[in-house]
């Protein structure tokens, strides 16, 4: 889960007071580590007060191209409009898609009950249909099987 994926960069940019939100939302092939080394918005200043990282991967299909994680990207971007993305805003993606976020803690493997506050607006299911033009949006509970 180290490479090949979604990300997202929270935090408060400069003069914002309140709640963290997500300021930016990217995609990489390569190692995250070697993409954040140069990414323009962690090192221009913008986002400069609680800033946290979350890394998403694709698991559905498990062979992908770069064109899934644009999809993506594009919908995320479109739906929930970052402040630092500049582009992706305007139009809604042409195709219907459907995205599930897993949100883990940072161990990657623990499943998280509740929302941290920085990502509690970003909803767990988005669902853009193209030809009704509309979505659907929902989150999801995490219920242990006893």
């Amino acid at each position: 889960m180290w490479a090949n994926g979604l990300y997202l960069f929270t935090g408060l940019s400069k003069y914002q007071r309140g709640e963290r939100d997500v300021q930016y939302c990217g995609i990489t092939e390569r190692r995250f580590d070697k993409r954040f080394a140069e990414h323009h918005v962690l090192h221009n200043g913008e986002i400069n007060r609680e800033r946290k990282i979350w890394l998403g991967t694709v698991s559905y299909p498990l062979n992908f191209a770069r064109d899934i994680l644009e999809f993506a990207e594009y919908a995320i971007i479109y739906f929930w409009k970052p402040k630092q993305n500049k582009k992706k805003k305007v139009n809604p993606p042409k195709e219907s898609v459907i995205l599930v976020s897993h949100w883990f803690k940072k161990d990657g493997v623990t499943p998280r009950k509740r929302q941290e506050t920085s990502v509690k607006n970003l909803s767990d299911v988005i669902c853009w249909d193209s030809e009704a033009k509309l979505w659907r949006i929902g989150n999801l509970v995490v219920k242990e099987d006893k």
